[in-house]
C-alpha cells in the first residue's frame, strides 16, 4: 500500500490533503479521485452552480505530484416558449 494525497482545487479555493489515504496503486487513486470529482460537482451543481473548474492534484508519499485529474462543466438552461 502507498499513501497518496489528493489536494482539491476549485475556483475560489485550494484544499491540501494533510492526511492522505493509502491505495494499492496509483490507478486506485485515481479512482477515488474521480468519484470524489462526481460527488462535488453534483453538490455544486444542486446549489445552483452554473460552472465548476475542479482539479484533484494527487501527490504520492514523497511529495511528487503523480496526477492531476481534471473537470469542467457548464450548465445551460433553455426553458421553451412553449412551456406551459
Amino acid at each position: 500500500m502507498a499513501r497518496f494525497f489528493l489536494h482539491v482545487v476549485n475556483d475560489v479555493a485550494f484544499t491540501r490533503d494533510e492526511e492522505g489515504q493509502e491505495f494499492a496503486c496509483l490507478a486506485d487513486a485515481c479512482t477515488d479521485a474521480r468519484r470524489s470529482i462526481g460527488e462535488i460537482i453534483a453538490q455544486d451543481v444542486t446549489g445552483g452552480m452554473n460552472r465548476v473548474h475542479l482539479t484533484i492534484m494527487i501527490d504520492d508519499e514523497t511529495g511528487a505530484r503523480v496526477a492531476n485529474i481534471k473537470a469542467v462543466t457548464h450548465m445551460v438552461v433553455s426553458l421553451s416558449p412553449f412551456a406551459a
